[in-house]
């Protein structure tokens, strides 16, 4: 997983603005605090649709770019993105014998493997987004 820094803004009659040094002109928004991780990660995710992956910048050079934001009241936050490879892997884990049946049933019920059970959820969590 890779953590981008965005910086985001605030006025006082609009909704909370993200954008991201290492992106210029890669921007979204988001009404509540709670949701500008999704929203993030979400335009991180459309903007990766059509470029190559790169590497997260350092938090100093972030840091340093945004300064006249910062100064301004705004503030960096770390987005999570998990780069899609489409390559599946097998992963074991451990869990106790209830959550193995309550995951199955949830699973039976939406016609869905374990495995897709466990990565939505995972993928939702570290996100703040719905998975695909």
């Amino acid at each position: 997983m890779k953590i981008f820094h965005a910086i985001v803004h605030k006025d006082d009659d609009s909704a909370f603005g993200i954008s991201f040094p290492d992106f210029p002109g890669v921007f979204s928004a988001a009404d509540d605090e709670a949701d500008l991780i999704g929203q993030a990660t979400e335009a991180l995710a459309l903007y990766f649709e059509t470029e190559p992956m790169i590497d997260p910048m350092p938090m100093g050079q972030a840091r340093a770019l945004a300064a006249q934001d910062l100064a301004e009241g705004a503030y960096l936050l770390g987005v999570p993105f998990l780069e899609d490879t489409s390559r599946n892997v097998k992963l074991t884990i451990s869990t106790t014998v209830g959550v193995q049946r309550a995951i199955d049933a949830y699973a039976k019920q939406r016609n869905m493997t374990r495995s897709k059970v466990l990565t939505e959820a995972v993928l939702r969590e570290m996100s703040g987004r719905e998975a695909s």
